[in-house]
């Protein structure tokens, strides 16, 4: 009976969200089916409340917001955490308890947040910052991964760097593709291939300096050079801003 009730409730949630998404939207059904999943203790539906009630009632909003949160949604902890940094004078404190809070719910940009936290933190806490920067890379977090990968490549460990560099390069993250395409090129023994790959998936993704680095080795290193494919990516840099593209 209570799963019976639980999915009852799931499903009226699931209802509100539909009628506020739909086009054209439905608040008012939204705002009616949501409170009453809300009022069952559905924390999904508290946050969407909290979106309905937005810029109309801060208030409102920030009241759905601290329910949802109480209740255990990790987005709802992560997004008090950011009102109270927004504050004058900011919340720190409360905000480090909502991030770390969602952290502990595997919620990877609170991750992220308490690590910038604690780097940040007078004295830096190092080592707890880290361990925050894995958790969130473990966690599938492609920034993590690549940040990761700098602090490896920083301490000498080659193989490490490529590990999480390629990890966040196949996951998306173009500051990743970017620095494993330059490991690839300088790489014993060097895999130029590999790093025209990385960079033409980087420069596909908007990184100027991708373009720039490709279009270089396309028309001066890769065999049989291709000139106008690497003019071809300079100029795209150049139209797009980048100093080296325009000379």
């Amino acid at each position: 009976a209570q799963a019976e009730k639980l999915g009852s409730v799931r499903a009226t949630a699931v209802r509100g969200v539909i009628a506020m998404k739909r086009n054209p939207p439905n608040p008012d059904e939204a705002r009616r089916l949501l409170t009453v999943a809300a009022d069952h203790g559905d924390a999904t539906a508290m946050s969407y409340l909290a979106q309905l009630a937005g810029l109309d009632d801060p208030d409102e909003a920030l009241r759905w917001l601290g329910k949802a949160a109480e209740a255990g949604d990790a987005d709802a902890m992560f997004t008090l955490g950011q009102e109270k940094v927004q504050r004058r004078p900011p919340d720190m404190t409360g905000a480090r308890q909502l991030w770390e809070n969602a952290a502990h719910h595997g919620h990877t940009k609170a991750m992220i947040e308490m690590a910038v936290m604690l780097q940040n933190a007078n004295p830096p806490q190092r080592d707890a910052a880290l361990e925050w920067w894995r958790q969130a890379a473990d966690a599938g977090d492609s920034e993590a991964m690549a940040y990761l990968g700098v602090v490896q490549y920083r301490q000498g460990d080659l193989a490490g760097a490529l590990h999480w560099q390629e990890l966040g390069a196949k996951a998306g993250n173009p500051e990743s593709m970017f620095l494993l395409a330059g490991m690839l090129a300088e790489g014993n023994p060097r895999d130029l291939a590999g790093s025209v790959h990385w960079y033409k998936q980087a420069a596909e993704l908007g990184d100027t300096n991708a373009m720039v680095n490709l279009g270089a080795e396309l028309a001066f290193e890769c065999e049989p050079a291709d000139w106008a494919a690497g003019q071809a990516w300079v100029e795209r840099a150049a139209r797009l801003g980048h100093p080296t593209g325009m000379y």
